[in-house]
């Protein structure tokens, strides 16, 4: 095994006994952030196992994961691409003899795509699998009230403020720049376009790194962990910005394939499409400028939304080219 610490000898040691299978292989996966995670390979196939870090995962938050695993479960059995959850006599989220917190999951087999790079046919297929995720998750009833409140023109302001000194103290000039226009954006926010949204389940981690794809089609919708109840027209435009923006360019046939998909749950309009831009806006712009790690996730979103921001007026006529 590639690993041999305490905390993976317990990890195996639980896995064998859930399974009543011996372990036989184990190779780390290095994506993510503080959580651990392995392939496992068992006589009864292969697995994969996370452990959830317990400074950034308490009890309190681990709750909301247990929901959201639960959650993801339903949506497999509903057909939807995406790992079975093996879940414990109390849960999804298992607990070690030492303590650790796992969960264990079915191997999605596929490949990740480049930023920007996936291909109109898997735009469609991408399209179709966030429809079928949405459809089953809101369409069959009362959904119930978001965990999520939209911040007031205030509040957004006030963050922009601690956004620009900190930015002033790294001395960085793109991100200076791009709040300079972003404040122009704040103080005209269009708040109503917000209550036209109806709240929903939703992914809200769906980019590149969180989607399989095998040649043009969808293999596996992947962590779940941040599902909740919210907006789900945000999942819509966090897809077009990391599947369909290369560089400086929003790939127009991309966005369009997107739509077709996602039209056997619901016809989407440029309107719709600018509405889901405006509400990832207010859920997202106020905290990425203050991101100031080497991540791979912080490097994305803060490219996303600095072009979101720097083409932010022309949002209409770019997303009409999607309509047909």
């Amino acid at each position: 095994m590639a690993e041999s610490d305490g905390v993976l000898a317990d990890i195996i040691r639980y896995v064998t006994g859930y399974f009543i299978s011996p372990v036989i292989g184990v190779e780390p996966v290095d994506r993510g952030y503080l959580n651990r995670k392995w392939v496992v390979q068992t006589d009864l196939g292969i697995m994969f196992v996370k452990q959830y870090h317990k400074g950034r995962y308490p009890d309190e938050k681990l709750a909301t994961v247990e929901e959201a695993l639960r959650r993801q479960n339903e949506l497999y059995r509903a057909g939807v691409a995406c790992p079975r959850v093996y879940e414990s006599g109390s849960g999804p989220i298992h607990r070690t003899p030492s303590g650790e917190s796992i969960v264990i999951m079915s191997r999605c087999v596929g490949d990740l795509v480049e930023f920007g790079q996936a291909s109109a046919d898997q735009m469609y297929s991408l399209g179709r699998a966030a429809a079928q995720m949405h459809a089953y998750l809101n369409d069959r009833g009362t959904v119930g009230s978001p965990q999520w409140s939209w911040p007031t023109a205030e509040a957004l302001l006030d963050r922009w403020q601690r956004n620009w000194n900190a930015a002033t103290n790294r001395g960085d000039d793109r991100i200076l720049s791009t709040l300079e226009i972003q404040r122009g954006i704040l103080t005209d926010f269009d708040f109503s376009l917000l209550e036209q949204s109806e709240p929903g389940w939703m992914h809200w981690d769906l980019w590149a790194d969180n989607v399989l794809f095998a040649g043009d089609s969808v293999s596996g919708l992947l962590d779940f962990d941040r599902m909740r109840i919210g907006y789900s027209e945000a999942d819509l435009a966090r897809a077009i910005l990391s599947f369909a923006l290369e560089g400086e360019t929003l790939r127009t046939d991309a966005v369009r394939a997107f739509m077709r998909g996602y039209g056997q749950r619901k016809k989407l309009t440029a309107s719709d499409l600018v509405r889901a831009f405006h509400v990832l806006y207010a859920m997202e712009a106020h905290y990425v400028w203050s991101i100031a790690d080497n991540t791979r996730p912080g490097y994305r979103f803060t490219d996303e939304l600095v072009w979101l921001t720097r083409n932010w007026s022309r949002l209409p006529e770019m997303l009409s080219w999607g309509e047909e």
